[in-house]
């Protein structure tokens, strides 16, 4: 078996109709590494996702593996995929038969792929009792984690995960982030797209970041934390504020979080003064905060002159 490096998407381009999805788009994915896809809706990210899958076609550009002695066409067995959305199992079987039926595809003999299921499903939190059940029985939560589990099955060595956070509880949550960790200590590399940044900044060791169907920025994550990092205050107001007061607005410095929370992004003094100069909106909490990976995308995204909310 080919020794597999990096699964590498180069200058894909995918258009539908007149309008152009993946505009020469490039990633690499080491193994060894964990990359966080993201992006607005609409962006391109799972086009893009479809496109190294091989369930779509590019117009340009080409998916490749790289391997120690040269290039290799993709080999999909090499890969574990979990979708967004129910488009992982056959819902009206169970869970189990999906599990052994998908490893059958990828040359997992039954036995092995039923004790390997649950030794997952085991992690996950998927009780011995529930694996003979439909998948349609499931809540959300529950069949992705089965989805999760099948994509492991046939150990790959490349895995694709979108938005695998939906419907996950916040205990299987930090189990994910566990397991993507040691998969990546495995050596496999590890793809996520999702509108998680939160999971995605604990998780991937580097960010791609895709706008309008191009790749606007391509960094490590602690890297990017740290070229952001700015002194950010989180401002919190007694009551609903409708509107920022003009001079915080018409500063640049200001940002509303939420209804009751504004960010400021300056210093210490300076805020003091802003403050002064608005007595009668109420702030009952001022506290320093980091940057973080949440922040910086709305960054990015309005230096791209776009808001769009992850």
């Amino acid at each position: 078996m080919p020794d597999y490096r990096v699964l590498i998407a180069a200058n894909i381009v995918k258009n539908f109709g007149e309008k152009r999805a993946l505009d020469g788009v490039s990633l690499e994915l080491p193994r060894g590494q964990v990359v966080g896809l993201l992006g607005p809706n609409g962006a391109g990210k799972t086009t893009l996702i479809k496109i190294i899958l091989g369930l779509l076609l590019a117009d340009a550009g080409r998916v490749y593996l790289r391997t120690q002695n040269g290039e290799a066409p993709v080999a999909p067995g090499r890969i574990g995929v979990v979708m967004e959305g129910s488009r992982n199992y056959y819902a009206n079987i169970p869970v189990i038969t999906n599990a052994v039926y998908f490893a059958a595809l990828k040359g997992v003999a039954a036995r092995e792929a039923a004790e390997r299921f649950r030794r997952w499903a085991l992690r996950f939190g998927l009780e011995e009792e529930v694996l003979e059940q439909p998948l349609a029985t499931f809540s959300r939560g529950m069949q992705q984690k089965a989805a999760l589990a099948i994509s492991l099955l046939h150990d790959p060595d490349f895995v694709i995960l979108d938005e695998p956070t939906l419907g996950l509880d916040p205990e299987s949550r930090l189990e994910l982030e566990k397991i993507i960790h040691g998969l990546a200590e495995e050596g496999k590399g590890t793809l996520i797209a999702s509108h998680d940044l939160g999971f995605i900044q604990r998780t991937a060791d580097r960010v791609v970041f895709i706008r309008a169907g191009k790749v606007i920025l391509d960094d490590a994550t602690a890297q990017l934390i740290r070229r952001y990092e700015k002194p950010w205050y989180l401002v919190r107001t007694a009551s609903d504020l409708q509107e920022m007061p003009p001079g915080w607005r018409e500063s640049g410095q200001w940002r509303q979080r939420d209804e009751r929370t504004l960010l400021f992004t300056g210093g210490w003094q300076e805020l003091r003064q802003y403050i002064c100069a608005e007595p009668e909106l109420e702030v009952v909490a001022v506290q320093k905060e980091t940057a973080s990976l949440e922040d910086i995308f709305m960054e990015i995204q309005e230096e791209a002159g776009n808001v769009d909310a992850p």
